[in-house]
C-alpha cells in the first residue's frame, strides 16, 4: 500500500540517530516503526488477559519439567 504521511523533522532525525545499519531510506524507518507498534500492542493485549486464568496451572519452562500444582 501506498500512503503519504507527515512526519515531524526532528522525531525522523532521532529515528535515524537509533536506526540499525541499512535503515537510511524513509520507508524502512517507517515499516521498523510500525512492525515495532504492532509487537508493543500486541505483548500488552497479552499481558491484559494475563490474569483471566488465575486456576490455570503453571506450563512447564523446560522438558522434564512438571507443573507446579
Amino acid at each position: 500500500m501506498k500512503i503519504t504521511i507527515e512526519v515531524d523533522d526532528d522525531l525522523y532525525a532521532q529515528a535515524l540517530a537509533f536506526a540499525e545499519t541499512g535503515l537510511d531510506k524513509p520507508p524502512d524507518i517507517v515499516r521498523a516503526a510500525l512492525l515495532t507498534y504492532v509487537r508493543v500492542k500486541a505483548a500488552c493485549r497479552i499481558a491484559e488477559i494475563g490474569g483471566n486464568a488465575p486456576s490455570m496451572s503453571d506450563i512447564p519452562r523446560r522438558r522434564g519439567e512438571h507443573p507446579m500444582e
